[in-house]
């Protein structure tokens, strides 16, 4: 793949990190791959600022957010939004008069955090299925006794509203509604059972497309990755848009292109390695050549050059560190007939705790030579 692509724009739940909530070193390798060839990599996601999260922004040249679904843009470095589209007051207002009796969460996005109700925020395992999200809310909202009483004298905009229901069809329900009663605000959800509003030109897409007007950059140069409902329109407004294989069907339709992977499985790195043109490092190690362990840590820190103790402990340690893609390939491995050998069964057993800790490394066994004994 070979595009003049100057931004990435990069959903982050379901999409760069895990199931479990991890961004695994190969991603990072390719975000930090893709920086340092002159690409600006940013978040672009529903979370408001203060939900970023600290393994993503801290990858040097990461200067850049997408929050609120493209409610606002900001620069993390100097702490400045760069472009804000809130909704209305009067709007906000009356949407909450209208759901104040609807059982279910309801967070206003304002400047750089979420804001809750104390007695909504007491029903999170009544509203929110997932155990990652009630963590992630309660370490990141800030909660006030009276949420209305509140926004009526904060002098700020509402970026977003978040509500979350306890059921499909409940949020369904409440969907319809508010896209019957209010068709100013764009309705979609990043989850299941959750709905998230922003006002009509406050979307993914069109945030993308006006940060790009900031620097001169043109619509075609742009690359988004997404897996939800509220990613749809970034995929279809920017140049390329990539839709993650554990995205919905109708999500993929309006793509580009489809990853090969999930992102349990560093899809978003293997697309953004073939934009980079980055190929995989292939190490062959000669089994009959490792006898001891010194040997075999010898072969590989001679590659990667990083410095461990020289022992399998030491091995464990430089092969989690590895960043590069990494295929490594054991040949003429020889044991013991009928038996692997203490040796051989520790540096099996090395390889296989490395590769579920660090996804950037994939190890195979192509031969193995079984001795007399």
């Amino acid at each position: 793949m070979s595009l003049p692509i100057r931004i990435i724009a990069l959903d982050l739940d379901g999409t760069t990190f895990t199931d479990e909530k991890q961004i695994t070193p190969r991603t990072q390798a390719a975000i930090t791959a893709a920086i340092e060839q002159g690409i600006i990599v940013m978040p672009a996601t529903g979370r408001p600022i203060n939900g970023l999260p600290e393994a993503f922004i801290q990858i040097p040249g990461v200067r850049y957010a997408l929050c609120s679904n493209g409610a606002v843009i900001t620069d993390l470095k100097e702490h400045r939004i760069l472009y804000e589209k809130p909704i209305p007051r009067s709007i906000v207002l009356a949407v909450m008069d209208q759901l104040a009796d609807v059982k279910g969460t309801f967070e206003l996005y304002i400047q750089d955090r979420a804001h809750i109700d104390q007695k909504l925020m007491e029903h999170l395992d009544e509203y929110v299925p997932s155990p990652h999200i009630r963590e992630y809310m309660r370490k990141s909202r800030t909660v006030h006794s009276n949420l209305k009483e509140f926004f009526e004298t904060c002098p700020y905009g509402v970026q977003k509203i978040n509500m979350s229901y306890a059921t499909v069809a409940e949020k369904e329900q409440i969907q319809a509604f508010i896209k019957q009663n209010f068709p100013e605000l764009v309705c979609v959800n990043g989850q299941p059972t959750n709905l998230e509003l922003t006002i009509k030109g406050a979307d993914k897409g069109e945030g993308l497309l006006a940060f790009g007007s900031l620097f001169g950059i043109e619509r075609e140069e742009i690359m988004a990755f997404g897996d939800s409902y509220n990613d749809l329109d970034m995929l279809e407004k920017v140049g390329v848009g990539v839709a993650m294989a554990n995205a919905e069907p109708e999500v993929q339709s309006h793509a580009d292109f489809v990853t090969r992977y999930t992102n349990n499985e560093d899809g978003v790195a293997d697309v953004i390695e073939q934009l980079l043109e980055v190929s995989p490092i292939e190490l062959t190690l000669n089994g009959s050549e490792m006898k001891n362990e010194l040997e075999v840590y010898n072969q590989i820190a001679s590659v990667f050059q990083r410095d461990f103790p020289k022992n399998l402990s030491g091995l464990l340690s430089m092969l989690i560190s590895i960043q590069e893609p990494t295929e490594i390939t054991l040949t003429n491995y020889e044991v013991l007939q009928n038996t692997l050998g203490d040796f051989s069964e520790q540096l099996l057993n090395i390889f296989s705790k490395a590769s579920e800790k660090n996804s950037a490394i994939c190890f195979n066994i192509e031969e193995i030579v079984f001795l007399e004994q």
